[in-house]
């Protein structure tokens, strides 16, 4: 349809008429162009231009050039169009500034305003971009990936590095170039420098921390509801993975497999859509009821000769759809008398409701510590906010402690003493581990007394 302004009528098979204006105009297309600069291998230079939405180039024309350009102007460079494509490519080049005109299969010529201009420059030195650095896939750990904006690198040693790196330095690591670009794993974490040759003959001394993989923690959260449970994700370690993936136990096999559909997972390989759940970092998977156990993996990437994945498994977790007495202590010093104060962990859905109904009724409200209790049996009840009720039976008598202080072995605690030496230093908090023995150290607080007294007040 010939470009202009049209007028257009239609009636319907009422007899009503309508007219609408419209104008068939031509689109402009702007040339997409690129170039390649000398190299310090290859003295000259490559242009290239396309049309967008597929349009191909017919005919081309360099229309202005430097003195170095030997062909006569304008130089027609139509044999340099990809029949395929469309596009036009014209290589070996000498540096310096081109005007190409070139007319598409629909008969546009592309030289208004102005032809495509390309300035084409010589070869100049450039420094190697930064290093980029990812944890590896253990906390003491990490790699990275080393390039050269000139060309290919050809040699790299390592001439700087923490104490825990093993090998004597300086450290030849160009088995390590992969496709000219080096990448190294499983380097201690800390501070290196790397030396470098690229392709162009320079050498480039590259500095770099390296950081190992750290966790984080409280990468995800399970709320319970009454009746379900959501599952909110958000990675807090120092690399955000590539995916996560949600999995359940089948108790009678101890495979992990597809929550829904129970497809087994084969351990130790990167999960899919078929034998997981697909997570979204910071979304929360919402209305889950099936009773269980689950867990989480998250897939990240670290560097091995290329791109290289890690795994991480989150803590697993139980669903039990219920409300749960997990455990029952008493907070007072073994062998103190007196009063005792009980602690009762419950896990449901919040607030909970405490009571003592036997030998007394007592309302302890929301506390989930009983205080002031004499020796003898109770027993103790919680509701929580979706009306489930449990009750267990205690003996205040012989309820274990919250934590159990055990007595460092005589070698800790004694000193022999020079003659005439009254007093000595002793570390008290070297102590902790044969205090605490195979009670978890990140799970205590341990302070010192000088009475058993002092430690219940």
């Amino acid at each position: 349809m010939p470009l202009g302004l049209y007028v257009a009528e239609i009636t319907d098979s009422c007899g009503r008429t309508a007219q609408g204006n419209y104008e068939v105009k031509e689109k402009k297309l702007i040339p997409i162009k690129n170039q390649v600069n000398a190299t310090c291998t290859t003295p000259t230079g490559i242009i290239r231009v396309t049309i967008p939405e597929g349009r191909k180039i017919v005919a081309a024309v360099i229309v202005a050039a430097p003195a170095a350009y030997t062909q006569p102007l304008p130089s027609d460079v139509s044999s340099f169009i990809n029949a395929t494509t469309g596009s036009l490519l014209v290589t070996d080049l000498p540096i310096g500034g081109y005007d190409v005109v070139v007319t598409d299969e629909c008969g546009v010529v592309y030289n208004t305003p102005l032809p495509i201009h390309f300035e084409l420059t010589a070869f100049q030195a450039l420094t190697p971009d930064p290093p980029i650095v990812r944890p590896g896939c253990s906390a003491s750990e990490g790699s990275i990936r080393l390039r050269s904006k000139n060309g290919a690198l050809t040699s790299a040693s390592i001439t700087a590095a923490p104490a825990a790196f093993a090998q004597t330095l300086p450290f030849d690591v160009t088995s390590g170039i992969t496709s000219g670009i080096l990448y190294i794993s499983d380097l201690p974490a800390g501070s290196y420098d790397f030396t470098v040759v690229d392709a162009c003959g320079f050498t480039y001394v590259v500095p770099s921390n390296v950081s190992g993989y750290d966790p984080g923690v409280n990468n995800f959260e399970m709320h319970r509801n009454c009746g379900s449970f959501d599952v909110s994700l958000h990675d807090n370690s120092n690399i955000i993975g590539d995916s996560y993936w949600f999995q359940k136990l089948n108790p009678n096999t101890n495979v992990w497999e597809h929550p829904d559909t129970g497809t087994a997972y084969p351990e130790g390989t990167i999960p899919t859509a078929d034998n997981s759940i697909a997570l979204t970092n910071l979304s929360t998977l919402f209305n889950l009821t099936a009773v269980g156990t689950y867990r989480i993996i998250k897939i990240y990437q670290t560097f091995d000769g290329g791109n290289a994945n890690c795994i991480q498994i989150y803590d697993s977790f139980t669903y039990t759809g219920s409300l749960d007495i997990l455990s029952v202590f008493s907070l007072d010093c073994t062998g103190g008398g007196g009063q005792a104060s009980v602690f009762l962990e419950v896990l449901g859905v919040p607030p909970y409701h405490f009571t003592i109904t036997s030998p007394v009724a007592f309302d302890n409200f929301n506390s989930n510590i009983f205080t002031n209790l004499g020796t003898g049996l109770y027993v103790l009840k919680v509701e929580d906010s979706c009306g489930r009720i449990e009750f267990v039976n205690v003996n205040v008598g012989t309820l274990l402690p919250l934590v159990e202080a055990n007595n460092p072995t005589p070698s800790e605690l004694l000193l022999c003493g020079t003659p005439g030496q009254q007093t000595a230093s002793f570390d008290l908090n070297t102590l902790k581990s044969s205090i605490l023995a195979n009670q978890p150290p990140d799970n205590y607080v341990v302070t010192y007394h000088l009475s058993q007294n002092e430690c219940r007040h």
